[in-house]
């Protein structure tokens, strides 16, 4: 039993390299069109899982599995809602950074006090908004949050639409906001 114990753990460090010595390499940089939950159309993708990197058609908030952001339209603005904001239990919460460009912003502040967890966040372009997610499985399976960062490049108040470029890390609860070199 030691000898295949031994044998695994050499296995996963051929070569010199440790598997679960995990880099973030490669960016990963993607836009996404979501749309105000207040438009009358159905199956339109007013939400985001940045997780599973994927969008969300929300018909009822708690009913859609894991999600981090929705779009909403509330008192005549673009807004950002967390499943908090909605009394759902998550451990997603949002930074916005007024104007600041995309590039610049390195790392997630670690001041958890900053956050918004139960409001809803105004849509500007010109801020980036640094996100921690809803829980999900890192590479290994093991539940985790993960850091990311949203920038909108377009807000169409008339069209209740957002386009924002996001990336999200790859590592479990790491708050560095950009792979490294």
């Amino acid at each position: 039993m030691v000898a295949f114990l031994a044998a695994s753990v050499l296995g996963l460090t051929a070569c010199g390299e440790n598997v679960f010595d995990l880099k973030w390499t490669v960016a990963r940089v993607n836009t996404v069109l979501l749309y105000s939950l207040t438009r009358p159309e159905l199956n339109l993708p007013s939400g985001f899982d940045f997780v599973d990197r994927r969008e969300i058609e929300i018909q009822e908030p708690g009913a859609t599995g894991s999600w981090d952001l929705l779009v909403d339209t509330q008192d005549g603005q673009l807004v950002f809602v967390s499943p908090g904001a909605l009394g759902i239990v998550s451990e997603v919460m949002i930074l916005q950074i007024p104007d600041t460009a995309f590039a610049d912003v390195l790392t997630a502040p670690e001041d958890s006090t900053l956050y918004t967890k139960d409001q809803p966040v105004p849509i500007e372009t010109g801020s980036v908004y640094v996100l921690r997610t809803h829980e999900g499985p890192s590479r290994f399976g093991v539940p985790c949050v993960f850091w990311g960062k949203i920038q909108p490049t377009d807000v169409d108040l008339a069209l209740e639409t957002v386009q924002f470029v996001y990336d999200v890390s790859i590592l479990c609860d790491d708050r560095g906001l950009v792979p490294e070199d």
